[in-house]
């Protein structure tokens, strides 16, 4: 009998431990928050810009879906190509994705951030803010996926420029006039190029 009410009261323990990670999860606000909180450390700890886009490419890697965002701008085009290929197309797209995002944060400082807005559909949830530096205001949202407890993101609108569509329109155009091997050599270029802080 006292073997089966500590089965009992395991169980219970167990299920509040549940609950309350669950009730400690960040929301897709709070997601975002701590994110932008991050970047500003992350910058203000590195001294070179080198280091600078290595921080920040760790901070978004550990905030987003990479892969999802990936997929999203890849999987049209990976129906045309090898699986090695589409591996390859994927591993460089995100690459690029962090270098590209790392190098424009680098100078990243604790801006004005107002949370406009919060928008939940299902596992999908839109995060409006509003970035203040100087005199210039930029609006920007955050399209996140819930993932397991968390929340990552797997795109962002800056002032009504959509990401995924833009990185989309890019391709379209690279894939149009230039092969596999010259497209990819593009993009290598590309990221080399941001990584040099030219």
């Amino acid at each position: 009998m006292k073997k089966l009410n500590w089965i009992k009261l395991a169980t219970v323990i167990f299920c509040g431990l549940i609950m309350a990670g669950s009730m400690f999860a960040a929301t897709p606000t709070q997601t975002i928050k701590n994110a932008n909180t991050k970047l500003a450390s992350a910058v203000k700890a590195a001294k070179t810009d080198a280091a600078a886009i290595e921080a920040v490419s760790k901070v978004l890697a550990s905030a987003s879906d990479f892969s999802s965002m990936a997929n999203s701008v890849t999987s049209s085009y990976c129906e045309k190509l090898t699986a090695k290929q589409c591996t390859e197309f994927n591993e460089t797209f995100i690459n690029l994705v962090k270098v590209s995002t790392a190098s424009k944060l680098k100078g990243y400082k604790s801006e004005k951030i107002s949370y406009t807005g919060e928008k939940i559909e299902g596992s999908t949830a839109t995060v409006k803010t509003t970035v203040k530096s100087g005199d210039n205001t930029v609006n920007i949202d955050y399209i996140l996926k819930k993932s397991g407890s968390n929340w990552l993101i797997i795109n962002y609108v800056v002032e009504d420029i959509n990401t995924v569509d833009n990185y989309k329109k890019q391709f379209k155009r690279l894939f149009k006039k230039n092969s596999f091997d010259e497209v990819m050599q593009n993009l290598n270029k590309r990221i080399t190029k941001i990584k040099s802080g030219k």
